[in-house]
C-alpha cells in the first residue's frame, strides 16, 4: 500500500494544503496504484453524473422498471395492485364514474345529517326510559326519593 494512498481522498475534493498538493501531484506521475485508484474514482463520478437521478414522471417510471427487470429491485406485492388500480382510474368513464358515486353518497349523507342528531337523542331517551322502567332500587334505599 503506497503511504500517499490515505491522502487521495482530500486530494480529489481539493482540502489537501497546498505543499502536500503540489508533493501528491508529483508523486502521481510515478506511482501506478495512486493512478489507478484516481482513475476509478474518475470513472465513477462520470457513471453518476451519466445516470443521475430522473426527475419527470416517465423517467422515475422508466428507471424503476430497468431497476426490476435487471433484479435490482423487487417491489411489494400490492404495487402491481397498486399500478393496474392508477391505470384503470385513468380511463375517463371510470374516474367520472368514481367520482359520481363519492358525490351522490356525500349528497346522501349531507342530506340525512341535519335529522341525525334528533334521532340519536330520542333512541338515547327511549333507552334512558326502559332502563329506568327495569330499574329497582337496593333494599336499603327503598322509600327514599
Amino acid at each position: 500500500m503506497c503511504p500517499w494512498e490515505p491522502k487521495l481522498s482530500a486530494y480529489w475534493d481539493g482540502e489537501l494544503p497546498p505543499d502536500e498538493q503540489g508533493q501528491l501531484k508529483a508523486h502521481l506521475q510515478t506511482c501506478t496504484d495512486c493512478q489507478a485508484t484516481l482513475a476509478a474514482w474518475q470513472r465513477l463520478r462520470q457513471r453518476f453524473q451519466q445516470d443521475s437521478m430522473p426527475t419527470g414522471r416517465v423517467a422515475i417510471a422508466t428507471t424503476l422498471e430497468r431497476l426490476r427487470r435487471d433484479g435490482a429491485i423487487r417491489p411489494p406485492l400490492f404495487v402491481g395492485w397498486l399500478e393496474r388500480l392508477d391505470a384503470w382510474f385513468a380511463r375517463p368513464t371510470v374516474s367520472f364514474g368514481a367520482a359520481m358515486t363519492v358525490a351522490l353518497a356525500l349528497a346522501l349523507l349531507l342530506a340525512n345529517a341535519p335529522n341525525l342528531p334528533a334521532t340519536v337523542a330520542k333512541q338515547v331517551k327511549e333507552r334512558a326510559q326502559q332502563a329506568m322502567k327495569q330499574w329497582t332500587p337496593l333494599p336499603f334505599l327503598r322509600g327514599r326519593d
